[in-house]
């Protein structure tokens, strides 16, 4: 079309030319006939340089059968890119289009969206695009730029930035139109869109992530998306997601003040929906096994003895150790959800159990350490419970075991299990036999001391003494035993105490273990259970995406 205007413009400015220098002043007049001669002198010097400049221009400028087509097909004198390709005004344009995900760039979990690298297909007819291929040279494919031609206004509804609002751009891609005058136009884009995820099954997941692809200021009746599935062979998986499908589907949204006098229009949306399974191994080894020992290395606080002095503070390192995990878990999920993941749950009940058995340790050190009695020893039941019956049970020593021990080797002073305090025998330093009170008054200065004869009769005297000095001897060793016995009593009665209250805190110390496990049990089987419940994909999304 271009060789023909320049072809026209230059004969005409050659004509022109002649024509200036036919009709220049001359000296003579010319009649008619030689007026005549001229004109035809003329006309056939005209046609020849047309000729002449034509041959020219097409060796030196030839066209491909591509530039004819484009030329046939855009050099129409009523055709036009803005309007749609239809010969009436009601008909409806189909547009099929296609989507396919190669790589999933990343997915904020946090802001909830996903960054993907895909390629969208769009193909349409245009009937004002259509040739016979074989006056081309059997061509029947042209390739045009999207503002020579009429290309379907999509956008992204959820879209968060701009360049992945608009699909269609006259600076990316081009269409690709066959001879029947249907239209495919390919494109490459980054979409950034909004990607809301249901957390309650993490990190055994599975989201859904939509793109609503919209027409732009068209009806339903005048312009319909017809999405359809796409091959994801192509698709680059990431360490910590897997493509399971990639499905689309059609719907029909309506709009209200759609324009003046419709107040409800149909539109058509265009859905495809992206299925992604998480790959729970990397969670399941950084936070879930590692926040379980901690909670359990926190209950074996419980097995040391009240006097282990790293006991509390071992059980403040493992809270601030779950501490940890707390605000890992939280950078990682949303922020607002409106239902908490179950490993969130897990782990506040573990951080829970870990900051209750700190305390619950320092009342068993206090009561361990205590100078008096505690209440539940004022009464026979209880007492008797926990000082006999519970030990058993929770696999302890019991009180009179522990009695007996002391006897044995408490700094060579012990109270046996039987010890008797209203005045019978009993042993004191190392073995020494002490009579009663009953039998005192009728010593007569004579001790048996570790079952051998001493022949301790008075002060040192060897039969000597008196009678009156065997009296004041015999007197003074009576007032000395009376002393020791009263010591011994106030010892054996203190050191039994003690010994009451310590059984007591190590019998605590096992009941609040075997609790805490017990919690720490049935909250893990029911994590266990509400994972094995996880349905895939929101009931909601599976809808939406058809």
């Amino acid at each position: 079309m271009n060789y023909r205007l320049c072809y026209i413009f230059n004969v005409n400015i050659l004509s022109l030319i002649y024509l200036q220098v036919q009709n220049r002043p001359t000296k003579y007049r010319l009649n008619s006939r030689q007026h005549e001669l001229s004109t035809v002198q003329y006309s056939q010097r005209h046609h020849i340089l047309s000729v002449i400049y034509l041959q020219g221009i097409h060796g030196r400028y030839s066209r491909n059968n591509e530039g004819l087509i484009r030329d046939y097909l855009l050099g129409h004198v009523n055709f036009t890119s803005t309007e749609r390709p239809t010969n009436d005004s009601n008909d409806t344009v189909d547009v099929s289009m296609a989507m396919q995900i190669y790589a999933m760039i990343d997915l904020n979990e946090r802001e909830q969206v996903v960054t993907t690298a895909s390629w969208i297909t769009l193909q349409w007819r245009d009937d004002r695009l259509s040739w016979n291929a074989s006056e081309f040279g059997g061509m029947n494919i042209v390739n045009m730029f999207n503002n020579e031609i009429w290309t379907p206004p999509i956008f992204l509804s959820n879209a968060v930035d701009y360049d992945a609002l608009m699909i269609v751009s006259s600076d990316r891609g081009s269409v690709v139109v066959s001879s029947d005058g249907v239209a495919t136009l390919g494109t490459p884009l980054v979409l950034s869109t909004q990607c809301p995820l249901y957390i309650r099954y993490f990190p055994f997941d599975t989201q859904a992530c939509m793109f609503r692809f919209f027409p732009e200021n068209f009806m339903e009746k005048q312009m319909r998306l017809l999405p359809y599935d796409s091959p994801d062979e192509s698709f680059i998986g990431s360490r910590e997601w897997r493509l399971v499908d990639l499905a689309a589907s059609h719907h029909t949204l309506p709009y209200r003040n759609f324009a003046p006098g419709i107040p409800v229009a149909n539109i058509s949306l265009g859905v495809v929906c992206m299925y992604l399974e998480r790959m729970p191994s990397y969670y399941i080894q950084t936070l879930w096994i590692p926040s379980t020992v901690l909670c359990l290395m926190t209950f074996a606080t419980f097995l040391a003895p009240p006097d282990s002095g790293e006991r509390v503070s071992l059980g403040v390192s493992m809270v601030l150790g779950l501490t940890v995990f707390q605000l890992l878990i939280s950078d990682i999920l949303p922020a607002a959800s409106e239902d908490p993941s179950l490993l969130s749950y897990y782990l506040s009940v573990n951080f829970i159990l870990a900051c209750l058995a700190v305390p619950f340790s320092l009342v068993n050190i206090n009561i361990a350490y205590g100078d008096s009695r505690i209440i539940i020893l004022r009464y026979r039941a209880t007492r008797k419970l926990f000082l006999e019956y519970l030990p058993r049970i929770v696999m302890v020593s019991t009180n009179s075991q522990r009695l007996k021990t002391l006897g044995d080797s408490c700094d060579g002073i012990g109270g046996s299990d039987q010890t008797d305090f209203d005045g019978n025998e009993s042993k004191m330093n190392g073995g020494v036999s002490v009579t009663s009170f009953a039998q005192t008054d009728h010593i007569d200065g004579e001790m048996t001391l570790n079952g051998g004869d001493i022949g301790a009769t008075g002060a040192g005297y060897h039969g000597t003494e008196t009678e009156e000095t065997k009296g004041k001897h015999g007197e003074a060793e009576r007032e000395d035993l009376r002393t020791t016995k009263k010591q011994k009593l106030r010892t054996t009665k203190t050191d039994k105490t003690k010994m009451e209250l310590r059984t007591v805190a190590l019998v605590m110390d096992r009941i609040m273990l075997v609790l805490f496990l017990a919690v720490f049990l049935v909250f893990f089987l029911i994590t266990i259970v509400g994972f094995q419940q996880n349905p895939g994909v929101a009931d909601e999304l599976r809808v939406m995406c058809g």
